[in-house]
């Protein structure tokens, strides 16, 4: 591990001061955008719950899903018709703007403001998330840019776990409103990080991938590729699955709005400390001594071991399955995931990509969220739980002997 860290830290050395100049700023506003996110996101699921409560959780990620969705597809296309710069910033002023407006229509009684409160919450991290790394991609050579995957996923584990320390401890000196006006004070941050950063036009792809759909594009691994895409759907339908019966029961154990964003904050920041001591510790011993093939199969296995855990053992025996789930989910997973599609050609790579985390991902969790509206029994939640889970487990051994075959 310690030799990995000496190679990375020689390459990231001899690059020129401007590439360093430019990985620092879009690492610190990609760290800023992840520090603001506990703090928004405490408070606009505070203010959610204590508003129209758990059982309206999963209509309201159905809207984030869509909302979502439709806004990836118009920023892939306008940011090839304007500067990223002037857009990353434009989303950032107006994510502020209408954070506060929301809050502020909320403190004056009007609760269904709750909903796009919540809804944007979950658009403006990944919009703006996107727009780092895109920039990023561009500024950087590609083997570059790979090496500083890993370290940039701690760096923001940490801004999550700042976030989520900041949240909690502000909660017993002021109210919602005010955490959320620190949070998007913290966006000013990543806006003027990315400002400072060169203004270059964003690199739009090979040729060939453009002239070619996705689907097209993995023609001979489709079976491969639709296994991925089916773990991936299960995932989805195992974190969110977890999510709700984590707050039903929280919503229960907490009734307090201020109390509600400071064990948020709390869980956040536990979920995020497990991501990066797994990111750090974990998952390079893991990927130097462990077979990848185990380790698809260890994750679900874990999983169900905390989903056993969890039975009858209350709220915080949930919350303590729930960041299991999370921290894995964020980490681990998300890394090996990515090793499955190393056999792909980079035609098949960009079909895959697009297929599993681009649609599959987001199909996933709106299916699940679409269910869970009418299905919303605890006693149902947690046989879907386990159905995704077993089904997930079954799944891996086919996926894995088709990698294997795959690579040769």
């Amino acid at each position: 591990m310690f030799k990995g860290i000496t190679e990375i830290k020689n390459q990231l050395w001899s690059l020129d001061s401007a590439t360093k100049r430019n990985i620092l700023l879009l690492g610190f506003a990609a760290f800023s955008i992840l520090f603001s996110y506990p703090l928004i996101r405490s408070s606009a699921t505070a203010v959610f719950l204590q508003n129209y409560g758990a059982k309206n959780s999963p209509a309201v990620w159905v809207w984030s899903v869509l909302a979502l969705s439709i806004l990836v597809s118009l920023y892939n296309h306008y940011q090839l018709k304007f500067r990223i710069h002037n857009l990353y910033a434009a989303t950032g002023i107006f994510s502020i703007a209408f954070i506060l407006i929301c809050m502020a229509m909320i403190d004056f009684g009007h609760g269904v403001y709750a909903w796009p409160l919540y809804v944007w919450k979950e658009v403006y991290i990944v919009v703006m998330l996107h727009m780092v790394y895109g920039l990023l991609n561009t500024l950087v050579d590609i083997k570059i840019a790979r090496i500083l995957y890993g370290p940039l996923g701690a760096l923001g584990s940490l801004g999550g776990i700042f976030g989520g320390l900041l949240a909690s401890e502000l909660a017993s000196h002021m109210q919602v409103s005010g955490i959320t006006i620190v949070g998007c004070l913290i966006i000013i941050m990543s806006i003027f990080s990315y400002l400072l950063s060169d203004r270059v036009e964003l690199k739009t792809g090979k040729a060939d991938k453009a002239t070619q759909s996705p689907l097209a594009s993995v023609k001979g691994v489709g079976s491969y590729v639709s296994m991925m895409a089916v773990v991936v759907i299960l995932t989805q339908f195992v974190i969110n699955l977890a999510n709700f019966k984590f707050n039903i029961l929280f919503e229960i154990a907490v009734p307090d709005q201020v109390e509600k964003t400071a064990q948020l904050g709390r869980l956040y920041t536990w979920i995020n400390s497990l991501a990066f001591a797994l990111q750090v510790i974990v998952l390079p011993f893991l990927l130097r001594f462990v077979s990848l093939r185990k380790i698809h199969i260890f994750i679900p296995i874990v999983y169900v071991l905390a989903q056993f855990w969890s039975i009858g053992g209350g709220a915080l025996a949930v919350a303590s399955m729930f960041m299991i789930l999370k921290g894995t989910d964020y980490s681990i997973f998300a890394v090996c995931k990515e090793l499955l599609y190393f056999p792909l050609s980079d035609k098949q790579k960009y079909g895959a990509k697009y297929i599993v985390d681009m649609f599959c991902y987001r199909f996933g969790k709106g299916l699940i969220s679409f269910i869970m509206i009418y299905v919303q029994t605890l006693i149902w939640i947690d046989v879907m739980l386990y159905a995704a889970l077993g089904l997930w487990l079954c799944l891996v051994f086919p996926l894995l002997k088709k990698h294997k075959e795959l690579q040769g």
